[in-house]
């Protein structure tokens, strides 16, 4: 699968019975690539890294062609895991892997405390770098305002969110 395009892909994977509920939206932008997939296997749905958002959440629940299913995260990423205790259904499985499960603590998280978290995680530059979020003169503000004022930091963090 070296050099292969995206098209090729969707259908390499849809061959294989894995399909996109969501789908990229923006290439180089970390939140729009995190996409989600659900898979149908024996009988059994699963639902793939359910991301983080309420635009994506929205997008999942859009998209999702059952009811019953259960949740597939591939790794503790918020990026990957956050909606997991949202887009549950019912009677859902979370399914993480033993060696990450006690590192998912963003369940129960409403999404304006998932920002703040990530940026514990990962820094301000960190993930907004890797997000593209910021440019790169405002994620040098937002670290001077993170050292100055952190109220006013996370304020600001609460507003992105």
């Amino acid at each position: 699968m070296n050099n292969v395009k995206f098209p090729e892909i969707r259908n390499y994977l849809a061959e294989r019975g894995v399909s996109f509920v969501t789908d990229i939206q923006e290439e180089g932008k970390g939140t729009a690539i995190a996409n989600t997939f659900f898979l149908e296997v024996d009988n059994k749905n699963y639902l793939i890294d359910p991301a983080y958002g309420k635009k994506r959440l929205k997008q999942i629940r859009n998209n999702l062609p059952f009811n019953e299913y259960d949740l597939l995260v591939t790794h503790s990423h918020l990026d990957h895991s956050a909606n997991s205790g949202l887009i549950a259904a019912k009677n859902s499985r979370i399914i993480f892997h033993p060696l990450v499960a006690e590192r998912i603590n963003n369940l129960q998280r409403n999404y304006t405390e998932i920002i703040p978290a990530m940026v514990n995680t990962f820094g301000v530059k960190g993930l907004f770098g890797r997000t593209k979020m910021l440019s790169p003169s405002m994620i040098k503000l937002m670290q001077l305002i993170q050292k100055s004022t952190p109220s006013l930091f996370n304020l600001i963090l609460n507003v992105i969110s």
